[in-house]
C-alpha cells in the first residue's frame, strides 16, 4: 500500500463507517487509567483526492469512549463505553442529529451494535429528523448479553434481552460482537470471550420488552476458536455464508448450514483478526488489527472507490496522538467469494 494522507486524532481510533463516497465517520476511545475514566470523540471526515488529504469535517466530545458505529441509510448508531446506545440523523450534507438514546446501568460497557437493514437500499436523501427508519438494532454489552431495539419514530424499544449468553466457568463473558443475517433478519450471531461464536432465532429466544432472560437457547454454538471471538461478519450477497475474526490469529469462513464440519475457509493472519468487513459488491474483505512495536493497522474498504482507509493506532506515541492513514487498495489480504464458482481464494 502507499499512503495518500493522514490526519491526527487526540484518542484512539477504535471504529470507523463510510458515509459517503469519500467521506467517513469515526469514533474514538481512550481510558485514563490514572482517573479510571474513559473519554472519546466522533469526527466526521472526508478524503480530498485533489489536495491528497484528509479534512476533519467536524467534530463532537463524547461523554465516554465510541466503541462501535454503523451506518443505515440516513441513521447512524454508536455504541459507548457508559453502557448506552445512541441514535443519530444523518444529513447529505452529513450533519448528525442525535435522535433517540438508551442506557443499561448494569451491562457494563456496550461493544458492538448492528442494524437488520443495515444492507438494504435505503433512501439517504431523506433529511427529515422525523422520518426515521422502522428497524431493530442489536447490541452486545461487557457482561455477555445481546440486546434487540426497535427503532421507532418515538424513540428506542428494548425487544429482547437475552443475558448470560456468553460464560465460562460460571462467569459471564463479554460478548465482543453481535451482528444479524441480512437474509433473514430473525437470525443474529454474536461472538464471545468465551471462544464460541454462537447463532440465535429471535423468534424463540424467549422473554421479551424489558424482561431480562437467561434461559435464551441458540440455534446453534461453534467453538472452532482457540480464543475470544472478537469480530464476525455476514455475506452481502450469499445467505449461509459468514466469517468470524478472534484474536487467535484466525479468520474463518462458515456456511451455516454445516456449522458442525470444518470451516470453508481459514486463514491464519499471523496476528489477533479483531475486525471483519464486508463491502456490498460481494466481496468480503478479512481485516485484521495487528499488535507490533510499531502500532495497531484497522483497513476498511470503501467499495465505490480504488482507496481503501486505514486507521492507523499507535499502541506508543511520542506525542500522545492518534493518526489516520489513507492508503490506496493496491496489496492486500483478502478473501473474496468467486463468482458464479462459488469458490474462496486468497489474494496477495
Amino acid at each position: 500500500m502507499s499512503l495518500l494522507a493522514e490526519t491526527v486524532l487526540k484518542h484512539h481510533a477504535c471504529s470507523i463507517e463510510r458515509v459517503s463516497d469519500s467521506g467517513f465517520v469515526c469514533g474514538t476511545y481512550e481510558l485514563d487509567s490514572d482517573s479510571d475514566c474513559r473519554a472519546g470523540d466522533l469526527f466526521f471526515l472526508q478524503y480530498d483526492d485533489g489536495s491528497k488529504c484528509v479534512k476533519i469535517l467536524s467534530g463532537t466530545s463524547c461523554d465516554s469512549g465510541v466503541l462501535d458505529i454503523k451506518v443505515c441509510g440516513n441513521v447512524m448508531g454508536t455504541v459507548m463505553s457508559a453502557g448506552c446506545i445512541d441514535v443519530y440523523h444523518l444529513t447529505q450534507d452529513v450533519i448528525a442529529t442525535k435522535l433517540h438514546s438508551a442506557k443499561e446501568c448494569d451491562e457494563g460497557l456496550f461493544l458492538s451494535l448492528d442494524f437488520d437493514q443495515r444492507w438494504a437500499t435505503i433512501d439517504s436523501n431523506t433529511n427529515s429528523s422525523n422520518n426515521v427508519i422502522d428497524c431493530d438494532l442489536a447490541v452486545s454489552t461487557q457482561m455477555g448479553s445481546i440486546i434487540v431495539y426497535q427503532l421507532a419514530a418515538d424513540g428506542l424499544h428494548k425487544v429482547h434481552h437475552m443475558a448470560e449468553c456468553h460464560t465460562m466457568f460460571g462467569e459471564v463473558m463479554p460478548a465482543w460482537i453481535t451482528i444479524f443475517n441480512p437474509h433473514g433478519k430473525h437470525c443474529v450471531l454474536s461472538g464471545g470471550d468465551d471462544c464460541k461464536f454462537k447463532l440465535w432465532d429471535l423468534r424463540t429466544v424467549g422473554g421479551g420488552g424489558t424482561e431480562r432472560c437467561t434461559t435464551a437457547t441458540p440455534t446453534a454454538v461453534n467453538k472452532a476458536h482457540t480464543a475470544g471471538v472478537t469480530s464476525a461478519q455476514w455475506h452481502p450477497t450469499r445467505e449461509h455464508v459468514f466469517a468470524t475474526g478472534s484474536y487467535d490469529e484466525h479468520c474463518m469462513v462458515w456456511d451455516a448450514r454445516s456449522l458442525g464440519q470444518q470451516p470453508l475457509l481459514d486463514i491464519h493472519a499471523g496476528v489477533g483478526a479483531y475486525y471483519v468487513c464486508c463491502t456490498s459488491m460481494c466481496m468480503l474483505l478479512l481485516v485484521w488489527i495487528q499488535f507490533a512495536p510499531c502500532g495497531v493497522n484497522w483497513v476498511l474498504l470503501l467499495p465505490t472507490s480504488a482507496v481503501s482507509v486505514c486507521v492507523e493506532v499507535p499502541t506508543f506515541s511520542r506525542c500522545g496522538l492518534h493518526v489516520i492513514h489513507i492508503y490506496t487498495h493496491t496489496h492486500t489480504q483478502a478473501a473474496v467469494y468467486g463468482e458464479p464458482s462459488g469458490m474462496w481464494t486468497t489474494l496477495m
